[in-house]
């Protein structure tokens, strides 16, 4: 059976594709145009309309046929139609206006705060970004890039090597002064703790409860949670988390052990525990006989199993959790 053949631009909109310049989508783009793109592209192309106006759109919102045109100057969205103008009502952002990527001819003294021209616009702290008209006047940030928590600045946790996203694959342009906590690019760290490097996304990495955690050395039974808890409480107790330990008097390992205070911590999760009440009761009692003071960290809705519980939830950040436990440690 033959498959039908892709209806291209060419075809299914020549009026259109006659108003095709070049494309956009990236670079000096010579790949795309009209013969081989679809109407339902997401690609941007650059347009000349009717009046010989420059603009930038995707093709899909072209070909869609809900508007006459999508050239801001022809639909009026640039040309004063109040007293709205963003010269007189917001000056501060007239003059950090650099040049409109949409038209070539795009005069900013006549732009309304409505308009849908995108432009470049260069903040106070050198700062460049892109944004329309309409998103810039309505925003109450401003320049996002100053806003923006970075790994220089707002993380502490295993140290960053390089980032490891196609581009710096080529050109290191990445670091972390421009990386932001929450980016998805995956990157290279290296253990504080036995040095060692392995690759994990940077969003990960600096949430709350995966700031410490190294798979390499922190053993894989145990969950990220506990892991995340651990490796904060025993750098309160200026130790080394280094997983699951055996005690004397019990014969399967505790989750966390402190020999100067003789404590043993044990993380219960609601998912592992939920139907393990009689069997944590009775490792308490065990351990208890043997010397032992225990601390359990609970998650709700488990049921209580001594005095020394410690009732947490899944939105408790591991930091919050772990100063609990080293209070309740201190606690004599």
């Amino acid at each position: 059976m033959k498959s039908n053949k892709r209806s291209y631009l060419i075809t299914t909109h020549k009026k259109l594709a006659n108003e095709y310049v070049s494309c956009d989508c990236i670079k000096n783009c010579n790949e795309h145009n009209p013969e081989n793109t679809t109407k339902g592209s997401h690609r941007y192309f650059i347009w000349r309309c009717s009046n010989h106006h420059l603009y930038r759109a995707r093709v899909n919102s072209r070909a869609s046929g809900g508007k006459i045109t999508n050239c801001a100057q022809c639909s009026k969205a640039s040309i004063p139609n109040s007293m709205d103008k963003i010269i007189t009502k917001f000056p501060d952002l007239y003059f950090i206006l650099k040049n409109c990527l949409d038209h070539e001819d795009c005069d900013k003294s006549k732009l309304t705060t409505g308009s849908n021209c995108n432009y470049q616009i260069r903040c106070k702290k050198g700062h460049t970004y892109n944004s329309t008209i309409y998103n810039a006047t309505r925003t109450t940030i401003g320049c996002h890039l100053c806003y923006r928590k970075t790994l220089a600045s707002d993380f502490k946790g295993s140290k960053f090597i390089r980032c490891l996203c196609k581009s710096c694959q080529i050109d290191p342009i990445h670091d972390e002064k421009n990386l932001s906590i929450k980016s998805t690019k995956v990157a290279l760290w290296e253990c504080s703790n036995c040095k060692k490097h392995w690759e994990a996304k940077i969003s990960d990495r600096t949430s709350s409860d995966n700031k410490l955690n190294c798979p390499l050395c922190i053993p894989n039974a145990t969950s990220l949670r506990e892991q995340s808890i651990m490796n904060q409480l025993a750098l309160l107790l200026k130790t080394t988390y280094q997983g699951p330990s055996y005690v004397s008097g019990w014969r399967y390992p505790v989750d966390f052990y402190t020999p100067d205070d003789k404590v043993v911590v044990q993380y219960d999760s609601f998912y592992y525990h939920r139907l393990k009440d009689d069997s944590d009761k009775n490792c308490n009692d065990k351990l208890t006989k043997a010397g032992y003071r225990v601390i359990r960290v609970r998650e709700k809705p488990l049921l209580a199993t001594s005095k020394n519980d410690i009732f947490i939830t899944k939105k408790d950040s591991a930091e919050d959790i772990a100063n609990k436990v080293f209070k309740k440690i201190k606690q004599r």
